[in-house]
């Protein structure tokens, strides 16, 4: 199941492509989304352009989101995402948020896993310029080589062992192409080559994904 962190609305409008985010390669998911899927994410755009419209994003929509609040994903002193937590209430939308780091992570080219220190986040934006729903997962999250904390330690990832695969850690996904991804590069260059989700857009929430653990 996966869960959301809700996010203040606050950002500047930026395009996908601009002074700070490259685009570098796009690649195409190995199925296509399934119609279910692409109509929750769809709706979850239209509501989420509507109310910006209206003024009304003042914080994380309530109305998608199961309304019980859950604890974090802790494994000993690693806190992998602040509380509260909460579940989405549509389980086409939550099903369609899985399958989205699913085909992510096996759309990339470097071996990508899907746990608590390669990719297990991603961060929802609003594209205001095109009203474009977006998310921005980040892939090989905490390397033991460098300084990311309690949730490095353990860590099977190594920037120097591995270069391609960190070279290759910001990839964005858009409903306006919603069977690819793109990878991209901050310029100039950021530390830990870490695109910000401010730059594409207008932060929405962030969404964690850990298959096989519940979260508590």
């Amino acid at each position: 199941m996966g869960s959301v962190c809700p996010c203040s609305a606050k950002g500047t409008c930026r395009p996908l492509q601009q002074q700070k985010t490259l685009s570098l390669t796009c690649f195409t998911f190995d199925h296509e989304l399934l119609l279910s899927e692409r109509t929750a994410l769809q709706y979850l755009q239209d509501e989420l352009v509507r109310m910006h419209r209206n003024k009304q994003l003042d914080s994380w929509p309530i109305q998608f989101l199961d309304s019980r609040p859950q604890t974090t994903f802790k494994f000993g002193k690693c806190q992998l995402a602040p509380t509260p937590l909460f579940a989405f209430a549509s389980t086409e939308l939550d099903h369609a948020i899985q399958t989205l780091f699913t085909y992510t992570a096996s759309a990339l080219p470097s071996h990508v896993s899907l746990d608590r220190f390669d990719l297990h986040h991603c961060h929802l934006v609003l594209h205001q310029q095109t009203n474009t729903l977006c998310a921005l997962f980040h892939c090989f999250e905490y390397p033991q080589d460098l300084p990311v904390g309690f949730c490095g330690e353990n860590s099977p990832l190594s920037t120097e062992e591995n270069p391609v695969a960190f070279f290759m850690r910001n990839v964005a996904w858009q409903m306006s192409e919603p069977d690819q991804v793109c990878m991209l590069m901050p310029t100039p260059w950021a530390q830990g080559r870490t695109v910000q989700e401010s730059d594409l857009g207008l932060p929405i929430a962030d969404l964690y994904y850990l298959p096989g653990n519940t979260v508590r």
